[in-house]
C-alpha cells in the first residue's frame, strides 16, 4: 500500500507576488497553504494522501496547529520547505514542518541559509460517514505507526532545519486585569475600529477558573473514538480502559490556548463554495482568516503574528453563517498584542475552532521588498 518510504519531504520554491500582503508580509493564508501542500504531497509520495484515502472512505481533518513565524521571506527570493510525520498513540498523525529562507553563496545555486517560519500539526483519520477518529494501522502499514525515539525524533528536527529556539512570551494571568472594560469598546462591534493601544488595558472576567481545560469534540461527533476508545483533549490524551490522565511527551505537546472571555470586535461571514476543501468542509486556512479579519486596523497595519495556535472542533459547511469574535489584550508594559478568537456557527451557537494570536510590531515594509 506504501509506496515509498521516504521521511524527509523537501519542496523549493519562491515567494510569489500573490503570496504577499500590503506591507511584503506573507499573509497568514499562504503560510498555512505553504506548508498543508507540502504535508500533502508527502502524504501523496508515502500512499496516505486525501484522494488516496478517500477510496477508503476515510479523510483526513487537521485538528491542533501551532506556528511560530520567526521572519518574513521577500517576494522572489527563494525558499526551502521540509517536513517529516510521526504517529502518536495510533491515533494521531503528527506533522513538523520547517520554512527556511535560501541564500544565494554561488552561481549555481542557493544554499540553506535559515529557518524562518516552523510549524507542528496534528492530523486525525476519519471516517467520511461517521466523521469518528480511526485507528492510524487502518489504512497505514505497521512500521509508519511506530512513534518515533526521542534521539531519532531530534536528528529529524535537526535534518529539516527546524533548530529555532521557540518564542516563549509571558502568557497573560487573568489577575493582572481589572473586570471592566473600556468605555470606549462597545460591546461586539461588527466593523474595524481604530484606536490608540496605548490609552487601556484590555479587562476580562475570571468566571472560568480553568479555560484552558475545555473539552474538544472532534467534527462534530462525540469526543469518544469507536475504534479506540480515546477521549480527545486540548493538551492531553486519556485512557479510558485505565483511567489514568498523564502529560504527553514533548513530541505531541502543544501551547494551552484559552478561549476570549469577552468580546472586543466581531464579524459574520456566509461560507462560500471557494472556501470549501476536499471533504467538503472549510479549509483549514479560512478559520484564521475569519479571525484576523476582525482585528482592528490599527493592529493589522503595526503589527504582524508572531505564533498562531488553533484547535479545530467542528467543521464549517457550505451556507454556514460564521460568526467570528475577538478578544484583544495588551499585556502590560509589553508591546506585544494578544488576541484570542472563537468561530462559531451562528445556526444552533456551535463553537468551530478556537485561535490565539500573539502579535509584534511589524519590522518589514514595502520598501525591503526585493525585486
Amino acid at each position: 500500500m506504501i509506496s515509498s518510504t521516504r521521511v524527509i519531504h523537501k519542496k523549493k520554491m519562491t515567494i510569489g507576488y500573490s503570496a504577499i500582503d500590503y506591507r511584503g508580509n506573507l499573509k497568514i493564508v499562504s503560510i498555512m497553504n505553504f506548508l498543508q501542500d507540502t504535508a500533502s504531497e508527502h502524504a501523496s509520495l508515502l500512499g496516505v494522501s486525501g484522494i488516496d484515502l478517500a477510496r477508503e472512505n476515510l479523510a483526513w481533518v487537521i485538528h491542533r496547529y501551532h506556528i511560530d513565524i520567526h521572519h518574513h521571506p521577500f517576494w522572489q527570493q527563494p525558499i526551502s520547505i521540509r517536513t517529516f510525520r510521526y504517529p502518536h498513540q495510533k491515533l494521531y498523525e503528527m506533522r513538523n514542518l520547517t520554512i527556511c529562507i535560501q541564500k544565494n553563496i554561488s552561481t549555481s545555486g542557493y544554499a540553506l541559509h535559515s529557518p524562518a517560519i516552523r510549524a507542528r500539526v496534528r492530523w486525525v483519520m476519519i471516517n467520511r460517514d461517521t466523521g469518528k477518529p480511526v485507528r492510524l494501522s487502518r489504512f497505514m502499514d505497521e512500521d509508519m505507526c511506530t512513534p518515533l525515539s526521542q534521539n531519532r525524533f531530534e536528528d529529524l528536527c535537526q535534518s529539516i532545519g527546524d533548530r529555532c529556539l521557540p518564542i516563549d512570551l509571558p502568557i497573560l494571568e487573568h489577575e493582572q486585569f481589572p473586570d471592566q472594560t473600556p468605555a470606549f469598546i462597545q460591546p461586539a462591534p461588527t466593523h474595524h475600529r481604530k484606536y490608540d493601544l496605548s490609552l487601556h488595558n484590555h479587562g476580562i472576567n475570571s468566571q472560568d477558573n480553568d479555560p484552558c481545560r475545555h473539552k474538544v469534540n472532534l467534527m462534530a461527533r462525540s469526543s469518544h473514538c469507536i475504534e479506540d476508545n480515546y477521549d480527545i483533549k486540548q493538551n492531553h490524551v486519556i485512557e479510558q480502559n485505565h483511567g489514568n490522565d498523564y502529560a504527553i511527551d514533548y513530541q505531541y505537546d502543544f501551547p494551552d490556548i484559552v478561549p476570549p472571555l469577552k468580546t472586543n470586535f466581531q464579524l459574520t461571514f456566509n461560507v462560500r463554495m471557494h472556501d470549501l476543501d476536499l471533504n467538503g468542509h472549510v479549509n483549514n486556512a479560512i478559520f484564521v482568516e475569519w479571525a484576523v479579519e476582525t482585528v482592528p486596523e490599527d493592529i493589522l497595519s503595526k503589527y504582524s503574528p508572531m505564533t498562531i495556535d488553533v484547535i479545530f472542533q467542528k467543521e464549517a459547511l457550505y451556507g454556514d453563517a460564521i460568526v467570528s469574535k475577538t478578544e484583544l489584550w495588551l499585556q502590560p508594559d509589553s508591546s506585544h498584542p494578544l488576541t484570542r478568537h472563537v468561530i462559531i456557527r451562528d445556526r444552533g451557537q456551535e463553537e468551530l475552532a478556537c485561535l490565539n494570536i500573539q502579535w509584534r510590531t511589524t519590522t518589514l515594509s514595502r520598501d525591503q521588498v526585493q525585486g
